[in-house]
């Protein structure tokens, strides 16, 4: 039986579309090193190869999230403030129409990257 494990529906549009949409960090590290399968330092998190097959597992298991994807705002906002809102109004509108959470199949691990993938960004 496939490991399985529930996510806040801000943390997997977060891990899906490479924006921060939720507001800890941890959590979207907790989510892909879970779908990587291996230990993710933060700064393999910059490498495109990494997450951009994070994005494609949670994407292939969501069936909404390509269409959320598509249709998030730009967000740019005159204050931090203000896109924070923005932020929080979409997050509330996905997760009043999806759900709060999402379920997602860990899947086979993910081919792991060198120890310093990622800092040559």
């Amino acid at each position: 039986m496939a490991e399985t494990k529930v996510y806040p529906t801000d943390v997997a549009l977060s891990a899906a579309s490479g924006k921060m949409l939720c507001a800890s960090f941890d959590a979207v590290h907790e989510i892909v090193t879970d779908l990587a399968g291996w230990p993710v330092m933060t700064h393999h998190m910059a490498s495109d190869e990494l997450m951009d097959a994070v994005q494609a597992k949670v994407v292939r298991q969501v069936s909404w999230m390509p269409g959320a994807i598509e249709n998030m705002p730009d967000f740019a906002y005159e204050t931090r403030a203000e896109a924070e809102a923005a932020v929080r109004a979409y997050t509330a509108r996905i997760a009043a129409a999806h759900g709060e959470t999402v379920e997602l199949d860990l899947g086979e691990p993910l081919p792991p990257l060198g120890l310093f993938a990622g800092l040559d960004r």
